[in-house]
């Protein structure tokens, strides 16, 4: 049996080279040497970044979730439950990146 994959859903997940350094000098920056616009350009762009880690978190959660169920099935030997297409249609609506987390 072949489970519903997000992955193939969302080919734009890819994951960083790096994700642990990727943006790490942007801790660096000296907040007070930007101009007022610079410094909302720079609030905008973490937050915008907050929000793609947030939603990376979440997709890797429900990841785990799945294959730990299914190891959970396998070493069990329990039937799969069987999703619905509604079930199917929210989880894709819960994941969807679009969403907004808060």
């Amino acid at each position: 049996m072949r489970f519903w994959a997000p992955s193939a859903m969302l080919p734009s997940m890819a994951p960083p080279e790096d994700p642990g350094n990727e943006h790490v000098s942007s801790s660096s920056v000296e907040f007070a040497a930007l101009s007022d616009a610079q410094l909302r350009d720079e609030v905008h762009r973490l937050a915008r970044r907050e929000r793609e880690i947030s939603f990376q978190r979440r997709f890797l959660h429900g990841q785990l979730e799945l294959a730990r169920a299914d190891l959970r099935r396998r070493l069990t030997g329990d039937v799969p439950l069987a999703l619905t297409p509604r079930e199917i249609t929210d989880m894709e609506r819960a994941l969807s990146p679009e969403r907004d987390p808060d």
